[in-house]
């Protein structure tokens, strides 16, 4: 913990150090005091790797997930470690377990409601949403 946010520190195979702010976009943290903004005690963190740009590198996530009562959701961190350029991808309200979908350059989130879903497709260099909510 770093004060009022979380960090996950990154070594690579050279032993170079970075460090990651990770990012609970509109889930996860307890708002209830203006001033400090803490991440919930229930919280589930996930890490993986995928290639969205099919560079044959693999880009790091790391989701943060919450089914807190007032704020049920997932927020992906998502980093291209060779530039460490950051996309957070933010799901919330979602009724039930948040699980998402990783096909080709495509990541979905299911709602849990009437087939709506969080989507975003990375092209052009970025991720763009192509949701149907």
């Amino acid at each position: 913990m770093n004060q009022n946010r979380m960090d996950a520190r990154l070594v690579d195979e050279n032993k170079r150090k970075k460090v990651l702010a990770l990012d609970f976009g509109e889930i996860g943290l307890d708002k209830s005091d203006p001033e400090i903004r803490l991440p919930y005690m229930d919280n589930e963190y996930v890490i993986g790797q995928y290639d969205f740009d099919g560079d044959k590198v693999d880009e790091l996530i790391i989701a943060v997930k919450s089914d807190h009562e007032t704020d049920c959701g997932v927020c992906l961190n998502i980093w291209r470690i060779d530039d460490m350029k950051q996309w957070i991808l933010s799901a919330p309200g979602i009724l039930g377990d948040p699980t998402c979908e990783f096909v080709l350059n495509k990541i979905k989130v299911p709602r849990n409601l009437r087939g709506f879903y969080y989507e975003w497709t990375f092209q052009n260099g970025t991720f763009e949403d192509t949701g149907n909510y």
